[in-house]
């Protein structure tokens, strides 16, 4: 499955408009922010159809998951192509028994939870709260949408020099590349050495003005606790899709089809193949520059890569000094 699919459930109490283009996406609030509302609607829609006084329009089928204990599985097998939407509550979502039976899957799935799914590689900006957004047309009906949890995770229009550490979540080719830079500035760099160890990396740092760079489309296990350790200290977070996606978004790769891939990607991404989006375009990368000159190397960054030419083309729409 893949493609972006625009939702609408609505009663005449309610309406919820929002549209879903990952495989995994995160319903975050508190109690009575209307989670289980949404996801009770569907279950009634599913269950009585017209009968149930709600009205759910989509591309695609939408299903509920709802109390189904020890029969979550057979319930997920039963289902395909479809945006499956899960209520909070459901201790099956918190194991990896679940993360590998829905990897692979033809299907999307939004979870509403409170918990850091951390067996789940979902994306910073796929982690969404409830937003009541006024009254609709004369029946008064209450008019919700889905918002990013966090709006603006990538660093922009600042200086990359001014950082007095740079921590990576990867200990590879990315860790190389930005080791390269910091080199070049006269800067510290750390690698974490993965993603869930970033937030001890930060508490270890008892620097100023660090610069956490991490893959943004499979770090959203890690977002509330890393942002809010960041804002302690005063720390910035740059998290694009990857490392491979800042490459691909720079144009050094010029085949004519990545401008395309690169502004929607959601219509390329197939939810069976790809977990989440970092891998998609790691091997989109590797795969048009095997026969190239920068042959991309996820263990080991070619040194065209590392020139003072690429370096501006990948940073450069970011760092106001590169």
């Amino acid at each position: 499955m893949k493609g972006k699919y625009k939702v609408r459930v609505q009663n005449k109490l309610v309406r919820f408009d929002f549209e879903i283009e990952r495989n995994v996406s995160i319903i975050r609030g508190n109690s009575a922010t209307g989670k289980t509302t949404l996801i009770n609607m569907i279950v009634d829609y599913q269950n009585l159809g017209k009968a149930s006084g709600v009205t759910v329009i989509c591309d695609v089928n939408c299903v509920a998951m709802i109390n189904q204990g020890s029969n979550w599985k057979a319930f997920l097998d039963s289902i395909h192509s479809s945006i499956v939407f899960i209520d909070e509550g459901e201790p099956y979502v918190r194991t990896v028994e679940f993360a590998e039976h829905i990897s692979g899957t033809d299907n999307y799935y939004v979870i509403a939870t409170r918990d850091n799914l951390y067996y789940i590689p979902y994306s910073v900006d796929a982690i969404y709260e409830l937003k009541e957004s006024g009254r609709y047309g004369k029946l008064k009906t209450v008019y919700n949408c889905f918002r990013r949890m966090y709006s603006e995770p990538v660093v922009r229009d600042t200086e990359f020099g001014k950082h007095g550490m740079v921590i990576t979540e990867d200990s590879k080719s990315g860790y190389q590349f930005f080791k390269a830079v910091c080199d070049r500035n006269g800067m510290a760099c750390k690698s974490a050495l993965g993603k869930s160890n970033v937030l001890t990396s930060l508490k270890e740092y008892d620097g100023e003005n660090a610069l956490v760079v991490a893959d943004g489309a499979a770090f959203g296990p890690e977002m509330e606790n890393v942002y809010s350790m960041a804002r302690n200290v005063s720390a910035k977070l740059f998290l694009p899709e990857s490392f491979e996606w800042l490459i691909l978004n720079s144009g050094i790769v010029s085949d004519s089809d990545i401008a395309d891939i690169m502004s929607r990607p959601y219509d390329f991404v197939e939810s069976e193949k790809y977990f989440s989006w970092e891998q998609f375009f790691a091997s989109l990368l590797v795969a048009r520059t095997q026969k190239k000159p920068y042959r991309y190397d996820k263990g080991k960054i070619a040194e065209y890569y590392t020139s003072d030419r690429s370096i501006s083309k990948i940073l450069g729409p970011f760092f106001e000094d590169m």
